[in-house]
């Protein structure tokens, strides 16, 4: 005879968080930020999302200067691209022959 064991194992917390689990529910807050997330156990899977815990404005910020540079450059880079397209189609002189 076998006993079947059903649920889920308590979730990996992030650093610098702390967790609260009733039953097949969980919440994990951080402690410096106060962000708050809701999980559920389904069979055996935790399912919801989970983020790390920030502790420093400075990163932060640091991660919202990569995203713009990120961004910045790919718009550069469209600008280009863009520009070069238009030079090629509209700006090239059409050779007729007569």
């Amino acid at each position: 005879m076998y006993d079947v064991v059903i649920g889920c194992v308590d979730p990996v917390v992030p650093r610098g968080a702390n967790m609260t689990r009733t039953g097949d529910k969980a919440v994990i807050i951080c402690r410096s930020t106060a962000q708050k997330w809701h999980i559920v156990c389904q069979g055996s899977v935790w399912y919801g999302k989970v983020d790390n815990c920030t502790t420093s404005k400075h990163l932060q910020t640091h991660r919202f200067l990569q995203i713009y540079r990120l961004r910045s450059t790919s718009s550069i880079i469209a600008h280009i691209i863009s520009l070069l397209v238009i030079n090629v189609v509209v700006l090239s002189p059409t050779s007729t022959k007569k």
